[in-house]
């Protein structure tokens, strides 16, 4: 396969970062080294603010488990997108217990600030 490295047990991926992390949703074992710079696509928020441009965010999970909160994130977040509009991508990697969020700046930030109250220790 182009690009695998059987000696290091590794693939390289290049494209729209949209399409990365599309890729890593596929191979739920993989883990994704270095950072998603901006992908350059644009979603609801659209403005002169600057928050329509989409970003990758990664937030490590202490108690929950990711792919339980992932599926809970998306049943909150991708109703209120039935105009058409893009609704934020949340992926769960399971490996590092982690949800990989895209989306634009105000997206990320309402996911991240659930995602602080939800992942809680349960008693």
């Amino acid at each position: 396969m182009d690009g695998m490295r059987t000696s290091t047990n590794s693939a390289v991926s290049t494209g729209l970062g949209l399409s990365v992390l599309t890729l890593a949703a596929l191979l739920p074992a993989c883990r994704v080294e270095g950072a998603i710079g901006s992908v350059g696509t644009k979603a609801r928020g659209d403005a002169a603010d600057g928050h329509g441009e989409r970003d990758v965010i990664v937030l490590p999970l202490q108690n929950a488990k990711a792919d339980e909160l992932a599926d809970v994130l998306r049943d909150v977040f991708e109703p209120e997108y039935s105009d058409g509009t893009v609704p934020p991508r949340i992926v769960a990697d399971a490996r590092t217990n982690s949800l990989v969020v895209l989306g634009t700046k105000r997206e990320r930030e309402r996911v991240a600030a659930l995602v602080e109250s939800l992942d809680r220790r349960l008693p």
